[in-house]
């Protein structure tokens, strides 16, 4: 298993004394995605992309990227057995017959682990065409459920129990089953790793919207706008976060009905938006 933590040393103050210990810290490195093609006696390789993000799960987070930005669309598009990962650099490996245009991914697609965005020109720059949600459920959950969420995510939070600097996201059923919990010290990485792990987890039968249908995505930290956006492209229609929302974030939740829960904490929590397939119970 990749390591996501190291042991460094530091000098800890505690009751008025200095001791000299060892702290589990958050692994961060770069990771390069790049896109690999071969048509004939012809090989495409393009860089696409440079993250910050915590070692492990790199071939999710690049298939949930490309997915999420829109250069890629269904699980045909990649030969996964093909893809590989070195030196801080992930090859995702297209079919030949895989349609890109790479004036796509030109302009500057450098991130930061705590901005998605960064780097790009305009919000207009990032504008996905998302079609209408054909898979969506019926969520019902009562507040005592939603009150308990955090708590069910944090104990399967277990790179954040050692080092208390990573982000979550997890996919949840409506019994609050964590089903998939991904930890980076980005939060668009974290859900681009379970949106990508979706993708790989799907056939050329099945897309990542019908797997995410009827699923709940909890954030460990605020929502944004790109987290909101990649959520409409993978078919995500039920948000909770334990933080604040911005404003184009509820827009967002508002203009692809998607359910946003906000500033979600053991005895309270704000809804920004619900849509018709959540229905909150009493009990």
């Amino acid at each position: 298993m990749t390591p996501k933590s190291e042991k460094l040393p530091v000098n800890r103050f505690r009751d008025h004394n200095f001791t000299h210990e060892l702290d589990s810290v958050v692994i961060e490195e770069p990771l390069e995605i790049r896109l690999v093609r071969k048509t004939g006696n012809q090989v495409e390789n393009y860089s696409v992309a440079v993250t910050m993000r915590t070692p492990g799960e790199d071939l999710a987070l690049a298939i949930g990227f490309l997915f999420t930005e829109g250069i890629l669309h269904e699980p045909a598009d990649v030969i996964l057995q093909e893809c590989v990962t070195y030196d801080n650099r992930v090859y995702v490996k297209l079919h030949p017959h895989t349609q890109i245009r790479p004036e796509q991914f030109q302009r500057n697609f450098y991130t930061t682990s705590s901005c998605g965005i960064c780097g790009k020109a305009s919000i207009e720059a990032i504008s996905t065409e998302v079609a209408p949600n054909e898979y969506s459920q019926t969520i019902q959950l009562s507040t005592q459920q939603i009150l308990q969420m955090s708590d069910k995510v944090r104990e399967a939070q277990r790179t954040f129990h050692e080092t208390g600097g990573l982000h979550a996201s997890a996919l949840l059923n409506d019994q609050l089953q964590v089903l998939q919990i991904m930890e980076d010290v980005g939060r668009h990485n974290a859900l681009d790793k379970l949106i990508g792990e979706a993708w790989i987890q799907s056939d050329q039968n099945q897309s990542v919207r019908s797997n995410m249908s009827g699923k709940i995505l909890f954030l460990s930290g605020r929502a944004s706008f790109e987290l909101l956006q990649k959520c409409a492209v993978a078919g995500i229609s039920t948000v909770y976060c334990v933080g604040a929302p911005s404003t184009l974030a509820v827009s967002t939740a508002q203009q692809f009905d998607i359910t946003l829960i906000g500033f979600l904490r053991q005895k309270s929590f704000n809804i920004y938006h619900q849509n018709s397939q959540f229905q909150l119970i009493e009990t």
